[in-house]
């Protein structure tokens, strides 16, 4: 036995450098099996989510954030292959802790592994963004005192909206200061859905600014979201405006003359009891317009409300722009041979002689007209039933066509002899 283990002695520490040099290629050899098999890998996992953290440090100082960088980020991370060829965004998170705002708004982000055990597997080589830039504001209460009733669709035909009133005329609005001096208009949207009965309903607060656009935030709060809208639908009435005669406006000045009459509206809705309704059948206003001594268009607002029987009130608007064009007429002369006046009515015992050799017609009219004319649209002719013998001059008279009129004193001399 002795010798047995004598000789296992012998065999362990014979060439024992020998042995030991075998161990280590053995070790060498099985950690290059392992990393052939599962080397060391790099890969880029992309879109992990920044979440801000904390915000109760910025919220109860009563004031709003919002951030103005990437709210993602992108990160390089090296590890086995078998642990890191699988990872994805959702196996990050990336944090960004108000607390740690700095005087130029910027916050750092943190990345870690959701899981510790992957953690301490992985190394982050680097990440997209360091850090991420916020806007930090005040939050501001102010009172809007001037609310507006806004309405969509329409009553009934027949029917229009009239006065409406709210349960309360003040609305407080809390906000980033940015979204409080933008806010020009606050209106209650009332829905009229087609009814012909009276309207007690809650409506909605629309904000607006100077574009008449609407404002919408998650940080805006109001004192009243919904305001109750009272209004009362009446009996309406179409009534037309009566016709303009444009012949009675006024005499514009010399040489022009009103060319048509354009209203904005040939109607105006009006609402009241039945019989006021009954009592309107068109609305006129022709007295109110004037274009006395006019050389160029006159424009009028004429406000109808006072010429209504009592009782009714316009709905919409009340006032109705009147255009009255005014064209300046022109003048053309026409020439003709004194050959080509008729002579009418001479006497029997009388010869006359043609001592004028041309004679001239002047017309004026609106261009259109005059420019189509030519002589035979015009019969001249001179009664001569009570010349007698020597020399006179006759008054020519001329028909002239519609929508002209006759400038100047046509006249001829003659003489006259016995036969």
């Amino acid at each position: 036995m002795k010798k047995m283990l004598t000789k296992l002695k012998m065999s362990l520490t014979n060439n024992i450098g020998l042995k030991f040099l075998a161990v280590l290629i053995a070790l060498v050899l099985w950690l290059a099996i392992v990393n052939v098999n599962d080397p060391e890998k790099t890969i880029t996992v992309s879109n992990i989510p920044i979440s801000v953290t904390n915000e109760s440090a910025i919220t109860s100082r009563d004031m709003v954030y919002n951030v103005k960088s990437e709210q993602y980020l992108n990160i390089t991370v090296s590890g086995k292959r078998s642990i890191v060829s699988n990872l994805s965004a959702e196996d990050f998170r990336a944090t960004a802790s108000l607390k740690e705002l700095s005087k130029v708004n910027s916050i750092p982000v943190d990345v870690t592994a959701k899981n510790a055990s992957l953690g301490r597997k992985i190394t982050i080589v680097k990440q997209s963004a360091q850090t991420i830039l916020v806007d930090v504001e005040n939050l501001e209460e102010k009172d809007f005192t001037d609310l507006v009733v806004e309405y969509t669709g329409k009553v009934a035909d027949g029917y229009v909206a009239g006065l409406s009133s709210m349960s309360t005329d003040e609305v407080t609005v809390k906000a980033p200061t940015s979204i409080i001096d933008k806010i020009k208009k606050v209106a209650v949207r009332c829905s009229l859905d087609g009814t012909n009965t009276n309207i007690s309903k809650k409506c909605p607060v629309i904000l607006y600014d100077k574009n008449n656009k609407e404002i919408k935030s998650d940080e805006i709060e109001l004192s009243d979201k919904k305001i109750r809208v009272n209004v009362n639908v009446l009996r309406a009435k179409q009534v037309p405006i009566s016709t303009i005669n444009k012949d009675e406006l006024g005499k514009p000045a010399d040489g022009y003359v009103v060319d048509d009459v354009i209203l904005s509206s040939d109607s105006i809705t009006v609402y009241g009891s039945e019989e006021s309704l009954d009592s309107i059948e068109s609305l006129d206003i022709q007295d109110d317009i004037d274009v006395s001594d006019a050389k160029g268009d006159v424009t009028q607002n004429i406000d109808v409300t006072g010429k209504l029987p009592k009782g009714l009130s316009v709905s919409g608007e009340s006032t109705i722009t009147v255009k009255v064009l005014i064209k300046k007429l022109i003048t053309r002369t026409f020439e003709y041979d004194a050959s080509e006046v008729s002579l009418n009515d001479l006497s029997s015992d009388l010869d006359v002689q043609l001592v004028t050799k041309k004679v001239k017609v002047t017309l004026q009219g609106e261009e259109e007209v005059i420019s189509q004319l030519t002589k035979d649209d015009m019969a001249i002719s001179a009664d001569l039933g009570k010349v007698k013998e020597g020399t006179t001059t006759v008054h020519v008279d001329v028909a002239v066509p519609d929508n002209t009129t006759l400038m100047n004193n046509v006249t001829i001399k003659i003489k006259a002899k016995a036969k």
